[in-house]
């Protein structure tokens, strides 16, 4: 960073203007230029773009997403694909997570008042302005914080609010570098050790009377290459979470066998059993999480059509 200069040196001097009936004063010696400066020049508390005189153009809100130079004004909202969920830039300068129904999800928790909007900025921080144009927050994002983001595997590029509620951050390789659940990412944490690898289990018709087919999905070691089957050995651990009611039933492996209920020697996985017993058709959406030490990695969305 460098000191702020105020513009062209300031010159005092000149010549006096003068007329026929009036004495003038003695012409005032030549001056040296004076430059003049800010003050010494300091390391920024936060990079950010300059202040610009517009907000950020609003991507419309069916996409999920908002890519560089696009952002929200206040009152304005994000809605995930599913419009299960939405962000939105409130009128007290808090930038929250809801469900459609309106329940709380998350917050940045900064309340700066009226006039607030959002900026996914082209540097790859996703940052609050307040009504004067400071930021107020933002995710540090910026290679100021770290250099890696000065790569195009870690530079984010897109802002996208997922069916599950979670804010994210994507690079141009589709690497999720931020998350609104864990903050920055690491290699580890942004999938660089473990990926999910999907087996089977989605788009399938269930009508009741039994179990659905298992939702399976493979943990695999991008180091070694293979597949991890001892989770607990790994440190590894799922969430399971849905848009319905239901439970989920026992864990399998990472291969095609699957384990039977309650049994505690497979890991691997998850698979879903819907409650739908008297109620109408409908979709199900399943997002498994894989967590590294409590701290998520990689995630999945299976769908089932559900019967009554």
């Amino acid at each position: 960073p460098v000191g702020a200069y105020t513009g062209a040196p300031v010159t005092s001097g000149g010549a006096p203007a003068t007329t026929s009936s009036v004495p003038t004063k003695p012409k005032p010696k030549a001056t040296k230029p004076v430059t003049t400066y800010q003050g010494k020049p300091t390391k920024p508390a936060k990079p950010t773009e300059p202040a610009k005189t517009t907000a950020p153009s609003t991507t419309p809100s069916e996409t999920g997403a908002l890519t560089a130079g696009k952002g929200l004004k206040e009152t304005e909202k994000l809605y995930s694909p599913d419009k299960s969920h939405y962000l939105v830039m409130q009128s007290d300068g808090n930038l929250c997570i809801y469900t459609s129904s309106d329940r709380f999800v998350w917050c940045n928790m900064v309340t700066k008042g009226s006039g607030c909007r959002l900026d996914m900025q082209s540097d790859g921080n996703l940052v609050v302005y307040d009504r004067n144009g400071q930021a107020c927050w933002s995710t540090e994002t910026h290679p100021y914080f770290d250099s890696k983001f000065r790569s195009s595997e870690w530079k984010p590029v897109r802002c996208a609010l997922e069916n599950d509620g979670t804010l994210c951050l994507y690079s141009a390789t589709n690497k999720k570098v931020w998350s609104s659940k864990a903050g920055k990412l690491t290699d580890e944490s942004a999938g660089g050790s473990y990926s999910l690898e999907y087996v089977s289990g989605a788009g399938q018709d269930y009508g009741g009377g039994g179990m659905p087919k298992p939702m399976v999905l493979k943990i695999k070691d991008k180091a070694s290459g293979s597949y991890v089957t001892d989770l607990r050995g790994n440190g590894l651990t799922f969430e399971v979470t849905a848009n319905t009611d239901g439970q989920y039933d026992g864990q399998f492996n990472n291969l095609n066998n699957y384990c039977k209920n309650g049994d505690k020697a497979c890991y691997g996985g998850y698979y879903y059993v819907p409650s739908n017993r008297g109620k109408s058709p409908y979709t199900l959406k399943v997002t498994v999480t894989l967590k590294k030490d409590g701290k998520a990695v990689d995630s999945y969305v299976v769908e089932e059509n559900i019967g009554g």
